[in-house]
């Protein structure tokens, strides 16, 4: 876990907190032993020096060096069975040592000073007043001493009392070798006085290793402790202090980041986008050459995320602007803008050295991705704009490159358009259209045109087809090939398609009963899945009986999600209603799909009808075997496009079913159809029939 200076600092600051409680608690627990040891030293000084204090008449003989080698036994036993007492001596007052005896034997247990007293069985070593070396004392010196003291011949004066004043004892704290000395002993001076006046001082030496070891394992316990206790107070709430404070600044870090990049492809996200390219553009000067703003989208991407899943979606985003930040390097910065839309600018020394850029990365990015398993194609659309030739700042940039991306996409997608002054009517007019489109679906703010269907048998009318129409602000026209492309892009025709089925009907109800409605249907309407839902419910809302609906769809719908398609258009079938293919002939494979779902009707393609006449006998050639097959199948064969009175008498005797064409009647509104059946002479039993 790396540190900040001020982490660092917390940290520094906490150790030294925790080694400063350890020291101190050392320190002071070190003192408190100490302080334990001399007191301990000098209690057991007091206590030696109270023995010798009742032994004051052999004292008085032992120190004078008549005392018996018995007596002197005596004496030391019972001098010896004292504290931890090793070693003593007396001075006289002078300083003077007048007797020592006792050495330190390493030895253990309780008897071990009694040893040290009794290291032979022989006279004990005993050191007269002089400063001569310590001589055995005869036995019959010893035995004098020792008779004067059963006798109770003690001298005449007072017993030595033992200075109660513990100020004026000293005891000095030291350490030994082992050997001579214990590794750890005391060192006692007590004053004796007799009749007030210092009679002599007895100093002692008390083994305190066992006491020391003790004490000092007390110690360890203690600091271990309180070194834990601080580590606990301190140490730990500082250590998770300070990982709170590194997770807070990675958070910090992540949010910062994750304020200017885009976090499922780490590009940079708008924002920072917009601020690096201000500062691009606010430093280019004359001379300095242009800045071209790309915006890239992935084209169809909602196709690809609805059919394959939002986790291949995102990962072929990845994908993508992987590709992207490749073939851009040097680009001054990448941007993904939000859902399937990128941006890139960099400065370039000229336009057609950015236009050939442009075109080349467009083919770069359309390649096929292999992406969780799926291998697709994806294709990219580009839009670009120049600064400062084409675009006043940042703002009329940005607006700009999406007017040029918004072209490329109604040119087809997969393509790179650079903007162009015309490109912002088109824009605005396409806007427009699309604000027309919105109140359209939400007002049912559009018009029915029908246009008549004619039974060739009777050349009278059998039935209309329903036409949107859409009006300008203006009041004029739209024409269908213009506003169907975009009301799909928007992806309302689904609901347009519906009201267009609800206005139908409801007309419908209104002609004579042998009239009947083809209503076109658009591929949106299938891939909602709700289109037979929609049928049945228009059929129930306006009461039309479901023979009387027709409706028509393009051979392409069948090459997409075949079987899906096929499975609605057999639900339709079972309410009732017909099934006609329309534009038959235009498509690449119209026979594979006649077998596959009886169609009631095909409708001829109108351009079978058009060019010159040496064109015309080719088509009705086609057209003959046209209707030979639908006969053949068992389908009636509707001709469009039928514009002349030649061609009314071709299809005649071609044996066409039904004839629609601007020749027999134009879209007119349901306020001018009943012209069409007021002079009506086909009779009750063929009018069906005839349809």
């Amino acid at each position: 876990m790396r540190l900040n200076s001020k982490g660092k600092s917390l940290f520094i600051i906490a150790s030294l907190f925790t080694i400063s409680i350890a020291v101190a608690s050392i320190f002071m627990t070190q003192t408190i032993m100490d302080r334990l040891l001399r007191q301990d030293a000098r209690t057991d000084g007091m206590g030696w020096a109270q023995s010798v204090a009742d032994q004051t008449h052999n004292l008085d003989a032992l120190l004078t060096g008549e005392p018996s080698f018995s007596l002197t036994e005596r004496i030391l036993g019972r001098l010896s069975t004292v504290g931890n007492i090793y070693s003593f001596e007396f001075l006289a007052p002078d300083g003077t040592r007048l007797f020592k005896t006792g050495s330190y034997h390493p030895a253990t247990g309780a008897d071990a000073a009694a040893y040290h007293a009794h290291e032979h069985a022989g006279p004990s070593p005993v050191a007269t007043a002089s400063t001569t070396p310590m001589t055995d004392m005869t036995a019959e010196h010893t035995q004098g001493a020792e008779s004067d003291h059963v006798a109770g011949n003690a001298h005449d004066h007072s017993s030595p009392k033992v200075q109660g004043d513990h100020a004026k004892h000293m005891v000095r704290l030291a350490t030994g070798n082992g050997f001579n000395d214990p590794l750890h002993f005391a060192e006692v001076t007590h004053p004796i006085l007799k009749d007030g006046e210092l009679a002599y001082s007895l100093r002692v030496r008390v083994d305190q290793t066992e006491r020391f070891d003790l004490y000092q394992a007390a110690v360890w316990q203690i600091t271990a402790v309180l070194a834990a206790t601080a580590l606990l107070v301190v140490g730990i709430p500082a250590i998770f202090h300070m990982r709170s404070r590194k997770q807070a600044e990675l958070a910090d870090r992540r949010a910062h980041y994750l304020a200017k990049h885009d976090p499922m492809t780490g590009l940079a996200n708008r924002t920072n986008f917009l601020e690096k390219m201000q500062t691009a553009c606010a430093e280019i000067g004359d001379g300095d050459g242009i800045i071209v703003l790309l915006s890239i989208d992935v084209d169809n991407f909602k196709e690809i995320n609805d059919g394959y899943g939002h986790d291949v979606g995102d990962e072929l985003l990845v994908q993508f602007a992987g590709q992207l930040k490749y073939e851009c390097e040097h680009f001054d910065s990448i941007a993904r803008i939000g859902g399937d839309e990128f941006a890139a600018f960099c400065r370039f020394d000229s336009e057609a050295e950015a236009d050939e850029f442009v075109e080349a990365l467009q083919r770069a990015l359309s390649h096929p991705y292999e992406v969780k398993g799926h291998n697709m194609i994806a294709t990219a659309s580009i839009g670009a704009a120049y600064f400062p030739s084409k675009a006043e700042n940042v703002t009329d940039l940005m607006k700009k490159s999406d007017i040029a991306l918004y072209a490329a996409k109604t040119e087809g997608r997969n393509c790179a358009a650079i903007f162009a002054e015309h490109m912002e009517d088109e824009i605005a007019e396409r806007r427009e259209l699309e604000a027309i489109l919105r109140r359209a679906v939400h007002n049912s703010d559009f018009e029915l045109y029908f246009q008549p269907l004619y039974c060739q048998l009777k050349y009278q009318a059998c039935g209309f087809e329903a036409l949107m129409r859409l009006r300008d602000a203006k009041g004029n026209f739209i024409p269908p090939d213009k506003f169907i492309p975009v009301a799909e892009e928007m992806g309302i025709m689904d609901e347009l398609g519906f009201q267009i089925l609800n206005k139908g009907t409801k007309a419908a109800m209104k002609w004579p009963d042998h009239m009947r409605l083809a209503v076109n249907l658009s591929a949106a309407q299938f891939e909602s899945g709700s289109l037979v839902d929609h049928v049945h419910a228009a059929l129930e809302e306006s009461k039309l009986p479901a023979a009387r609906l027709e409706l028509e769809i393009t051979e392409s719908l069948l090459m997409q999600n075949t079987q899906r398609n096929l499975r609605q258009l057999n639900a339709l079938q079972e309410l009732g209603v017909s099934i006609a293919m329309d534009d038959f002939g235009t498509g690449y494979s119209s026979l594979g799909y006649l077998w596959q779902f009886p169609f009631d009707k095909i409708k001829i393609d109108r351009s079978f009808l058009g060019g010159d006449e040496k064109d015309n006998a080719k088509a009705m050639q086609v057209i003959s075997t046209i209707i030979a097959l639908g006969h053949s199948l068992e389908m009636r064969v509707t001709a469009e496009g039928v514009e002349t009175e030649r061609q009314v008498e071709m299809l005649n005797k071609l044996k066409c079913d039904q004839l629609q064409g601007f020749y027999l009647g134009r879209p007119a509104p349901e306020a001018e159809l009943s012209k069409y059946w007021e002079k009506d002479a086909i009779s009750p039993t063929e009018k069906l029939k005839a349809v």
